[in-house]
């Protein structure tokens, strides 16, 4: 429901309701929001991904930024992750407008490479 920000003005997190699906109406069920449900995450990032038009990764001023290609969407080698180690994406900020249905496998397949990831940075007893 809501972007929140800190005193600087800089996303800190966001302000979020439970909903739950609702009788169709018209050809389509409208989701309701569950009054009293309000809870906040932490976040540093927010990224749109709604829409049908590809958004350009937001550009930062930190030393390390994934590669893009040629319309500003982030490259992911076949593992989803990005050009920097340990940093993963999906969804339409990196394929562009597409179905959802992808956005969920390309997820599913990210959370077990970050998980083999992880699982091998701690063998070896080096930090993610």
């Amino acid at each position: 429901t809501e972007v929140l920000g800190d005193k600087t003005g800089q996303v800190c997190g966001l302000r979020l309701v439970r909903t739950e699906v609702g009788l169709p109406d018209k050809g389509h069920r409208p989701y309701l929001i569950q009054r009293g449900t309000e809870f906040d995450i932490e976040t540093d990032w927010v990224i749109p991904a709604l829409g049908f038009d590809p958004l350009p990764c937001p550009q930062t001023d930190e030393e390390e930024t994934p590669a893009l290609n040629d319309w500003g969407g982030i490259v992911v080698d076949h593992h989803q992750m990005t050009s920097i180690p340990g940093v993963f994406a999906v969804g339409d900020l990196v394929r562009g407008p597409s179905l959802m249905l992808h956005s969920v496998r390309d997820a599913r397949k990210a959370a077990e490479q970050i998980d083999a990831y992880l699982a091998a940075k701690a063998n070896t007893g080096q930090q993610a």
